[in-house]
């Protein structure tokens, strides 16, 4: 566990705490980094809350909990961190929902995990996006992991077409809300 004297670190403006595994909890005592803008608990997989205190973080501006998969829900105060633009819930895949008081935030830009992001999507493309998920994350090989890579929303998934770095071509094509191509281009 983080130790609660680092609530003593008053200038702090930047805490990363990214990948740190072994992590469960947050001291209350971060809420008393008044002064810290940019806060990274990506890849924190066994973080399982954040405490209320976090919502004393006014100056906060930046939260990153991209791939902190146990964390089931966040804490209301998030939504009246003013100071707060961005929020990274990529691969939070116990969230169950987002507090109101954060979905309704004016000006707050929030990256959603994937299957909350498909609830907002007409039916049947949300259907056919979970349907490409489970094909890439069923294959024993791995080789359609390798190929589109970690994204959880495949309409970002791409391949490259040449040896340029810059070449690349969408896998998944989208038409009045149905998925009617896919490119597994040199994959298996």
């Amino acid at each position: 566990a983080l130790p609660a004297a680092i609530g003593e670190l008053g200038t702090l403006t930047t805490l990363h705490l990214g990948q740190c595994s072994s992590l469960v909890t947050l001291p209350a005592a971060i809420g008393e980094l008044g002064a810290l803008t940019y806060l990274s608990l990506n890849g924190c997989s066994s973080l399982v809350a954040l405490p209320v205190a976090i919502g004393e973080l006014r100056a906060l501006t930046y939260l990153n909990l991209s791939s902190c998969s146990r964390i089931a829900e966040l804490p209301a105060a998030i939504g009246e961190l003013k100071a707060l633009t961005e929020i990274d819930l990529r691969g939070c895949s116990s969230l169950e929902k987002l507090p109101d008081a954060v979905a309704a935030r004016e000006g707050l830009n929030v990256t959603l995990p994937f299957h909350l992001m498909i609830l907002d999507l007409p039916e049947p493309l949300g259907e056919d996006l979970a349907a490409l998920r489970k094909l890439r994350d069923d294959d024993a090989s791995g080789a359609l992991k390798r190929y589109f890579g970690d994204s959880e929303d495949p309409r970002e998934w791409t391949y490259d077409v040449s040896d340029s770095d810059d070449d690349e071509e969408e896998c998944v094509t989208v038409v009045d809300d149905r998925v009617t191509e896919l490119c597994l281009y040199e994959c298996l």
